[in-house]
Protein backbone atom coordinates (compact mmCIF):
# COMPACT_ATOMS: atom_id res chain seq x y z
CA UNK A 1 0.00 0.00 0.00
CA UNK A 2 1.31 3.04 -0.77
CA UNK A 3 2.05 6.23 1.35
CA UNK A 4 -0.82 8.58 0.30
CA UNK A 5 -3.80 5.30 -0.30
CA UNK A 6 -3.01 4.51 3.66
CA UNK A 7 -3.41 8.02 4.06
CA UNK A 8 -6.95 8.11 2.39
CA UNK A 9 -7.79 4.81 4.01
CA UNK A 10 -7.06 6.33 7.64
CA UNK A 11 -9.42 9.43 6.87
CA UNK A 12 -12.25 7.06 5.80
CA UNK A 13 -11.65 5.01 8.90
CA UNK A 14 -11.75 8.09 10.97
CA UNK A 15 -14.24 9.37 8.80
CA UNK A 16 -16.63 6.27 9.22
CA UNK A 17 -15.49 5.60 12.93
CA UNK A 18 -17.11 9.04 13.62
CA UNK A 19 -20.30 8.43 11.93
CA UNK A 20 -20.93 5.27 13.89
CA UNK A 21 -20.32 6.75 17.53
CA UNK A 22 -22.54 10.09 15.94
CA UNK A 23 -25.47 6.85 14.99
CA UNK A 24 -24.86 4.90 18.17
CA UNK A 25 -25.66 7.72 20.06
CA UNK A 26 -28.55 8.44 18.38
CA UNK A 27 -29.81 4.57 18.48
CA UNK A 28 -29.22 5.18 22.37
CA UNK A 29 -31.51 8.62 22.59
CA UNK A 30 -34.05 6.25 20.88
CA UNK A 31 -33.62 3.54 23.19
CA UNK A 32 -33.28 5.51 26.28
CA UNK A 33 -37.21 7.59 24.55
CA UNK A 34 -38.65 4.31 24.59
CA UNK A 35 -37.57 3.55 27.62
CA UNK A 36 -39.37 6.98 29.22
CA UNK A 37 -42.41 6.73 26.96
CA UNK A 38 -43.58 3.30 26.97
CA UNK A 39 -43.87 3.05 31.21
CA UNK A 40 -45.16 6.56 31.08
CA UNK A 41 -47.74 5.69 28.68
CA UNK A 42 -49.29 2.70 30.50
CA UNK A 43 -50.09 4.87 33.26
CA UNK A 44 -51.21 8.57 31.90
CA UNK A 45 -52.40 7.06 28.40
CA UNK A 46 -50.80 10.04 26.26
CA UNK A 47 -50.06 7.94 22.74
CA UNK A 48 -52.48 9.56 21.16
CA UNK A 49 -50.45 12.88 20.82
CA UNK A 50 -48.99 13.55 17.14
CA UNK A 51 -45.38 14.75 18.28
CA UNK A 52 -44.89 11.58 20.13
CA UNK A 53 -46.41 9.52 17.24
CA UNK A 54 -43.64 11.05 15.39
CA UNK A 55 -41.13 10.52 17.52
CA UNK A 56 -42.19 7.26 17.87
CA UNK A 57 -42.36 6.46 13.88
CA UNK A 58 -38.70 8.39 13.46
CA UNK A 59 -36.89 5.68 16.25
CA UNK A 60 -38.61 2.89 14.91
CA UNK A 61 -36.82 3.92 11.20
CA UNK A 62 -33.67 4.31 12.84
CA UNK A 63 -33.98 0.65 14.92
CA UNK A 64 -34.63 -0.77 11.48
CA UNK A 65 -31.57 0.81 9.93
CA UNK A 66 -29.57 -0.07 12.90
CA UNK A 67 -29.58 -3.42 12.02
CA UNK A 68 -27.97 -2.91 8.49
CA UNK A 69 -25.36 -0.26 9.97
CA UNK A 70 -24.50 -3.18 13.20
CA UNK A 71 -23.74 -5.87 9.81
CA UNK A 72 -21.45 -2.86 8.42
CA UNK A 73 -19.82 -2.53 11.38
CA UNK A 74 -19.19 -5.94 12.41
CA UNK A 75 -17.82 -6.72 8.77
CA UNK A 76 -15.36 -3.56 9.08
CA UNK A 77 -13.99 -4.82 12.56
CA UNK A 78 -13.47 -8.50 10.82
CA UNK A 79 -11.17 -6.70 8.37
CA UNK A 80 -9.29 -4.89 11.13
CA UNK A 81 -9.43 -7.95 13.66
CA UNK A 82 -5.64 -8.42 14.03
CA UNK A 83 -6.40 -12.21 14.77
CA UNK A 84 -7.42 -13.11 11.30
CA UNK A 85 -10.68 -14.63 12.50
CA UNK A 86 -14.40 -13.75 11.97
CA UNK A 87 -15.40 -13.10 15.10
CA UNK A 88 -17.83 -9.44 15.13
CA UNK A 89 -20.24 -10.55 12.53
CA UNK A 90 -20.89 -14.18 13.91
CA UNK A 91 -20.97 -12.72 17.16
CA UNK A 92 -23.42 -10.11 16.02
CA UNK A 93 -25.54 -12.34 14.55
CA UNK A 94 -25.60 -14.72 17.75
CA UNK A 95 -26.21 -12.09 20.21
CA UNK A 96 -27.60 -8.96 19.27
CA UNK A 97 -29.51 -9.46 15.71
CA UNK A 98 -32.63 -11.15 17.98
CA UNK A 99 -32.42 -8.16 19.96
CA UNK A 100 -32.64 -5.95 17.33
CA UNK A 101 -35.48 -7.20 14.80
CA UNK A 102 -37.63 -7.40 18.47
CA UNK A 103 -36.65 -3.96 19.42
CA UNK A 104 -37.50 -2.55 15.55
CA UNK A 105 -40.99 -4.39 15.28
CA UNK A 106 -43.99 -1.94 15.87
CA UNK A 107 -45.51 -3.53 18.25
CA UNK A 108 -48.19 -0.85 19.45
CA UNK A 109 -50.04 -2.06 16.05
CA UNK A 110 -51.39 -5.70 18.12
CA UNK A 111 -53.17 -3.60 20.52
CA UNK A 112 -51.46 -5.27 23.51
CA UNK A 113 -49.99 -2.60 25.61
CA UNK A 114 -47.80 -4.94 27.67
CA UNK A 115 -46.07 -6.40 24.29
CA UNK A 116 -44.48 -2.97 24.09
CA UNK A 117 -41.72 -3.45 26.90
CA UNK A 118 -40.07 -6.40 24.38
CA UNK A 119 -39.05 -3.07 22.46
CA UNK A 120 -37.16 -2.38 25.71
CA UNK A 121 -34.67 -4.85 25.04
CA UNK A 122 -32.78 -2.61 22.81
CA UNK A 123 -31.04 -1.25 26.63
CA UNK A 124 -28.53 -4.03 26.32
CA UNK A 125 -27.35 -3.25 22.89
CA UNK A 126 -27.12 0.61 24.30
CA UNK A 127 -25.32 -1.23 27.85
CA UNK A 128 -22.75 -3.06 25.03
CA UNK A 129 -21.94 0.33 22.77
CA UNK A 130 -21.14 2.29 26.66
CA UNK A 131 -19.13 -0.29 27.07
CA UNK A 132 -17.17 -0.27 23.84
CA UNK A 133 -16.97 3.23 23.54
CA UNK A 134 -15.73 3.50 27.25
CA UNK A 135 -12.81 0.71 26.10
CA UNK A 136 -11.62 2.80 23.37
CA UNK A 137 -11.90 6.09 24.74
CA UNK A 138 -9.35 5.02 27.45
CA UNK A 139 -8.76 8.94 28.53
CA UNK A 140 -12.61 9.57 29.14
CA UNK A 141 -13.00 6.22 30.52
CA UNK A 142 -13.54 7.82 34.13
CA UNK A 143 -15.98 10.80 32.82
CA UNK A 144 -17.93 8.34 30.60
CA UNK A 145 -18.41 6.10 33.55
CA UNK A 146 -19.66 8.83 35.84
CA UNK A 147 -22.21 9.87 32.78
CA UNK A 148 -23.68 6.25 32.39
CA UNK A 149 -24.02 5.45 36.17
CA UNK A 150 -26.30 8.41 36.22
CA UNK A 151 -28.03 7.45 32.71
CA UNK A 152 -28.87 4.16 34.57
CA UNK A 153 -29.69 5.90 37.69
CA UNK A 154 -32.46 8.24 35.90
CA UNK A 155 -33.97 5.42 34.20
CA UNK A 156 -34.49 2.90 37.20
CA UNK A 157 -36.23 6.03 39.24
CA UNK A 158 -38.43 6.89 36.03
CA UNK A 159 -39.94 3.30 36.24
CA UNK A 160 -40.08 2.63 39.57
CA UNK A 161 -41.98 6.37 39.71
CA UNK A 162 -44.36 5.04 36.83
CA UNK A 163 -45.15 1.76 38.76
CA UNK A 164 -45.65 3.51 41.95
CA UNK A 165 -48.10 5.97 40.05
CA UNK A 166 -49.78 2.78 38.88
CA UNK A 167 -50.61 0.62 42.21
CA UNK A 168 -51.38 3.92 44.16
CA UNK A 169 -53.85 5.03 41.03
CA UNK A 170 -54.01 8.64 39.22
CA UNK A 171 -55.13 11.73 41.45
CA UNK A 172 -57.92 13.00 39.39
CA UNK A 173 -57.84 16.16 41.01
CA UNK A 174 -54.66 17.07 39.38
CA UNK A 175 -52.91 17.42 36.34
CA UNK A 176 -50.75 14.39 34.48
CA UNK A 177 -47.42 16.52 35.29
CA UNK A 178 -48.05 16.78 39.04
CA UNK A 179 -48.95 13.12 39.89
CA UNK A 180 -45.75 12.04 37.99
CA UNK A 181 -43.62 14.56 40.17
CA UNK A 182 -45.30 13.69 43.65
CA UNK A 183 -44.30 9.82 42.18
CA UNK A 184 -40.90 11.25 41.13
CA UNK A 185 -40.52 12.57 44.76
CA UNK A 186 -41.74 9.59 46.46
CA UNK A 187 -39.30 7.73 44.41
CA UNK A 188 -36.25 9.60 45.49
CA UNK A 189 -36.81 10.00 48.73
CA UNK A 190 -37.03 6.39 49.27
CA UNK A 191 -34.37 5.62 47.40
CA UNK A 192 -32.28 8.05 49.06
CA UNK A 193 -33.41 6.72 52.72
CA UNK A 194 -34.83 9.84 53.56
CA UNK A 195 -38.17 8.61 53.58
CA UNK A 196 -40.41 11.73 55.39
CA UNK A 197 -43.13 9.41 55.57
CA UNK A 198 -45.45 11.63 54.26
CA UNK A 199 -46.55 9.01 51.60
CA UNK A 200 -46.79 5.60 52.47
CA UNK A 201 -48.98 2.59 50.98
CA UNK A 202 -51.01 2.43 53.99
CA UNK A 203 -52.57 5.88 52.61
CA UNK A 204 -54.08 4.46 49.87
CA UNK A 205 -57.19 2.05 49.59
CA UNK A 206 -57.94 -0.45 49.52
CA UNK A 207 -55.13 -1.71 51.97
CA UNK A 208 -52.88 -4.00 50.05
CA UNK A 209 -49.65 -6.35 51.00
CA UNK A 210 -48.49 -6.01 47.61
CA UNK A 211 -47.92 -2.04 47.78
CA UNK A 212 -45.65 -3.09 50.86
CA UNK A 213 -43.61 -5.39 49.04
CA UNK A 214 -42.86 -2.83 46.27
CA UNK A 215 -41.97 -0.58 48.97
CA UNK A 216 -39.47 -2.84 50.69
CA UNK A 217 -38.25 -3.65 47.09
CA UNK A 218 -37.49 0.23 46.35
CA UNK A 219 -35.77 0.64 50.00
CA UNK A 220 -33.40 -2.40 49.01
CA UNK A 221 -32.91 -1.02 45.74
CA UNK A 222 -31.67 2.55 47.10
CA UNK A 223 -29.45 1.54 50.04
CA UNK A 224 -27.88 -1.16 47.03
CA UNK A 225 -28.26 1.87 44.27
CA UNK A 226 -26.27 4.18 46.88
CA UNK A 227 -23.68 2.13 48.06
CA UNK A 228 -23.00 1.12 44.21
CA UNK A 229 -22.84 5.48 43.14
CA UNK A 230 -20.47 5.89 46.27
CA UNK A 231 -18.06 3.25 45.57
CA UNK A 232 -18.11 4.43 42.00
CA UNK A 233 -17.76 7.70 42.29
CA UNK A 234 -14.82 6.95 44.77
CA UNK A 235 -13.36 4.64 42.07
CA UNK A 236 -13.71 6.96 38.77
CA UNK A 237 -12.31 9.81 41.14
CA UNK A 238 -9.60 8.12 41.68
CA UNK A 239 -8.90 6.72 38.42
CA UNK A 240 -8.69 9.48 37.22
CA UNK A 241 -5.86 10.77 39.72
CA UNK A 242 -3.87 7.88 40.26
CA UNK A 243 -0.61 10.48 40.99
CA UNK A 244 -2.63 12.33 43.57
CA UNK A 245 -3.03 8.70 45.07
CA UNK A 246 0.43 7.80 44.65
CA UNK A 247 1.81 10.95 46.15
CA UNK A 248 -0.70 10.79 49.21
CA UNK A 249 0.61 7.30 49.50
CA UNK A 250 4.33 8.34 49.78
CA UNK A 251 3.65 11.37 52.28
CA UNK A 252 1.82 8.66 54.52
CA UNK A 253 4.69 5.81 54.60
CA UNK A 254 7.09 8.96 54.65
CA UNK A 255 4.96 10.01 58.48
CA UNK A 256 5.27 6.05 59.21
CA UNK A 257 9.05 6.15 58.85
CA UNK A 258 9.20 9.16 61.20
CA UNK A 259 7.66 7.80 63.85
CA UNK A 260 9.80 4.98 64.44
CA UNK A 261 13.14 6.45 62.90
CA UNK A 262 14.59 9.98 63.07
CA UNK A 263 14.98 11.69 59.97
CA UNK A 264 16.51 15.62 60.06
CA UNK A 265 14.24 18.05 59.58
CA UNK A 266 16.66 18.89 56.46
CA UNK A 267 16.47 15.37 55.40
CA UNK A 268 12.69 15.42 55.90
CA UNK A 269 11.91 18.61 54.01
CA UNK A 270 13.81 17.24 50.97
CA UNK A 271 12.06 14.25 50.74
CA UNK A 272 8.40 16.14 50.96
CA UNK A 273 10.09 18.42 47.95
CA UNK A 274 10.98 15.33 45.88
CA UNK A 275 7.66 13.59 45.86
CA UNK A 276 5.77 16.77 45.28
CA UNK A 277 8.02 17.43 42.26
CA UNK A 278 7.56 13.58 41.23
CA UNK A 279 3.70 14.42 41.99
CA UNK A 280 3.55 17.90 39.73
CA UNK A 281 6.08 18.06 37.46
CA UNK A 282 6.49 14.16 36.40
CA UNK A 283 2.73 13.05 37.75
CA UNK A 284 4.23 10.41 39.74
CA UNK A 285 4.13 7.51 37.05
CA UNK A 286 6.92 5.03 36.44
CA UNK A 287 6.91 4.69 32.82
CA UNK A 288 9.79 1.70 33.06
CA UNK A 289 7.18 -0.36 35.09
CA UNK A 290 4.37 0.29 32.58
CA UNK A 291 6.96 -0.85 29.25
CA UNK A 292 8.28 -3.38 31.01
CA UNK A 293 4.66 -5.00 31.18
CA UNK A 294 4.07 -4.61 27.30
CA UNK A 295 5.39 -7.04 24.46
CA UNK A 296 9.14 -5.87 22.98
CA UNK A 297 7.63 -4.24 20.31
CA UNK A 298 5.32 -2.39 21.99
CA UNK A 299 7.94 -1.50 24.62
CA UNK A 300 10.31 -0.25 21.36
CA UNK A 301 6.78 1.89 19.80
CA UNK A 302 5.64 3.63 22.93
CA UNK A 303 9.62 4.48 24.38
CA UNK A 304 10.05 5.96 21.04
CA UNK A 305 6.62 8.03 21.09
CA UNK A 306 7.59 9.02 24.66
CA UNK A 307 11.49 9.84 24.00
CA UNK A 308 10.82 11.43 20.52
CA UNK A 309 11.27 15.16 21.30
CA UNK A 310 14.19 14.29 23.36
CA UNK A 311 16.23 12.08 20.99
CA UNK A 312 15.19 14.78 18.35
CA UNK A 313 16.68 17.42 20.28
CA UNK A 314 20.14 15.83 20.99
CA UNK A 315 22.66 17.15 18.30
CA UNK A 316 24.42 13.76 18.04
CA UNK A 317 21.27 11.94 17.25
CA UNK A 318 19.52 14.52 14.52
CA UNK A 319 18.87 13.56 11.13
CA UNK A 320 19.80 9.48 12.30
CA UNK A 321 17.10 6.97 11.15
CA UNK A 322 14.11 5.06 12.47
CA UNK A 323 15.68 1.95 13.12
CA UNK A 324 18.84 3.79 15.36
CA UNK A 325 16.15 6.26 17.34
CA UNK A 326 13.51 3.00 17.84
CA UNK A 327 16.81 1.54 19.44
CA UNK A 328 18.43 4.54 21.65
CA UNK A 329 14.85 4.99 23.20
CA UNK A 330 14.82 1.55 24.31
CA UNK A 331 18.00 2.04 26.08
CA UNK A 332 17.11 5.05 28.11
CA UNK A 333 16.33 5.31 31.43
CA UNK A 334 14.85 7.76 33.36
CA UNK A 335 16.73 8.99 36.44
CA UNK A 336 15.78 12.38 38.78
CA UNK A 337 18.08 13.95 40.41
CA UNK A 338 17.07 17.08 43.39
CA UNK A 339 18.97 20.32 43.62
CA UNK A 340 22.49 19.91 45.59
CA UNK A 341 22.57 16.04 44.27
CA UNK A 342 25.92 15.54 42.35
CA UNK A 343 25.06 13.48 39.06
CA UNK A 344 28.92 12.60 39.22
CA UNK A 345 32.36 13.51 40.92
CA UNK A 346 35.49 14.13 38.76
CA UNK A 347 37.57 10.99 38.89
CA UNK A 348 34.73 8.61 39.39
CA UNK A 349 34.46 5.70 37.01
CA UNK A 350 31.88 6.51 34.06
CA UNK A 351 29.24 3.69 33.58
CA UNK A 352 26.85 6.19 31.89
CA UNK A 353 26.17 8.96 30.05
CA UNK A 354 22.90 11.37 30.38
CA UNK A 355 20.41 13.10 28.67
CA UNK A 356 19.00 16.33 29.94
CA UNK A 357 15.22 16.38 29.49
CA UNK A 358 14.46 18.97 32.22
CA UNK A 359 16.76 21.05 34.61
CA UNK A 360 19.83 23.41 35.16
CA UNK A 361 22.82 21.38 35.82
CA UNK A 362 26.40 22.92 36.51
CA UNK A 363 29.71 21.73 35.52
CA UNK A 364 32.96 21.73 38.18
CA UNK A 365 35.95 21.78 38.35
CA UNK A 366 37.79 19.93 41.26
CA UNK A 367 38.19 22.85 43.41
CA UNK A 368 34.20 23.09 42.79
CA UNK A 369 34.42 26.21 40.64
CA UNK A 370 32.05 26.32 38.09
CA UNK A 371 33.34 25.83 34.16
CA UNK A 372 29.82 25.91 32.03
CA UNK A 373 25.83 25.25 33.02
CA UNK A 374 24.00 22.79 31.47
CA UNK A 375 20.39 22.78 30.23
CA UNK A 376 17.52 20.97 28.67
CA UNK A 377 18.56 18.91 25.55
CA UNK A 378 22.39 19.10 26.27
CA UNK A 379 24.10 15.56 26.96
CA UNK A 380 27.34 14.87 29.22
CA UNK A 381 29.05 12.13 29.98
CA UNK A 382 29.98 10.64 26.81
CA UNK A 383 33.91 11.45 27.32
CA UNK A 384 34.32 8.95 30.06
CA UNK A 385 31.46 6.26 28.51
CA UNK A 386 33.88 6.08 24.85
CA UNK A 387 37.18 6.88 25.93
CA UNK A 388 36.83 4.51 29.46
CA UNK A 389 38.49 6.84 31.66
CA UNK A 390 37.70 8.68 34.75
CA UNK A 391 35.05 11.39 34.55
CA UNK A 392 36.77 14.77 33.95
CA UNK A 393 34.84 17.38 35.72
CA UNK A 394 31.98 17.23 38.36
CA UNK A 395 28.26 17.38 37.35
CA UNK A 396 25.92 19.00 39.87
CA UNK A 397 21.76 19.35 39.86
CA UNK A 398 21.13 23.04 40.40
CA UNK A 399 17.29 22.17 40.40
CA UNK A 400 15.66 19.41 39.83
CA UNK A 401 16.56 17.35 36.89
CA UNK A 402 14.51 14.90 34.79
CA UNK A 403 17.39 12.95 32.78
CA UNK A 404 17.73 9.91 30.94
CA UNK A 405 20.74 7.88 31.58
CA UNK A 406 22.40 5.37 28.79
CA UNK A 407 24.60 2.56 30.29
CA UNK A 408 28.36 1.79 28.68
CA UNK A 409 27.56 -1.54 27.92
CA UNK A 410 24.39 -0.51 26.12
CA UNK A 411 25.98 2.37 24.71
CA UNK A 412 28.39 0.19 23.20
CA UNK A 413 26.00 -2.16 21.32
CA UNK A 414 24.37 0.26 20.06
CA UNK A 415 27.06 2.14 18.41
CA UNK A 416 28.31 -1.26 17.35
CA UNK A 417 25.74 -1.24 14.99
CA UNK A 418 25.87 2.44 14.15
CA UNK A 419 29.17 3.21 13.18
CA UNK A 420 28.49 6.40 11.83
CA UNK A 421 27.20 7.83 14.88
CA UNK A 422 29.81 6.35 16.99
CA UNK A 423 32.55 8.85 14.82
CA UNK A 424 30.28 11.50 15.73
CA UNK A 425 30.12 11.13 19.28
CA UNK A 426 34.18 10.50 19.20
CA UNK A 427 33.95 13.76 17.74
CA UNK A 428 32.49 15.49 20.20
CA UNK A 429 33.81 14.16 23.08
CA UNK A 430 37.53 15.60 21.68
CA UNK A 431 35.57 18.76 21.45
CA UNK A 432 34.76 18.52 24.68
CA UNK A 433 38.10 18.15 26.00
CA UNK A 434 38.04 14.61 25.77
Amino acid sequence: MTKKKFIWESIKLLGYSRFYVIWKAIVTLGASFFAIFIPFNFVFQIHNKPVLTGIHLFFTLVFLLDIFVSIMEAQRDDELNPYGEDLSVGRYLRRYLTIDIIAALPLSVFGIPYLQLFRLVKLLKVAHFMYMLRQKEIRYAGFLSLVYLFFWIAHVIHWLSCSWVSMIGIDPTVNTLTNYIKSLYWTVTTLTTVGYGDITPMLFEPYSNYRILFVILVQVTGVTGFGLLVGNIAGILSRKDPAKMRYHENMKNLTGLIHYRPIPDDLQLKIRNYYKYMYEKREGYDEETFLHALPVNLQEEVALHLKRDLVGTISIFKDVDAKFAREIAMQLKPEIFVPGDYVFKEGDEGHHMFFIVNGELEILSKDEKLISTLHSGDFFGEVALFKEQPRNATILANTYCDLYSLSKNEFDKVMKKYPKVAQEIEKKAKERGG
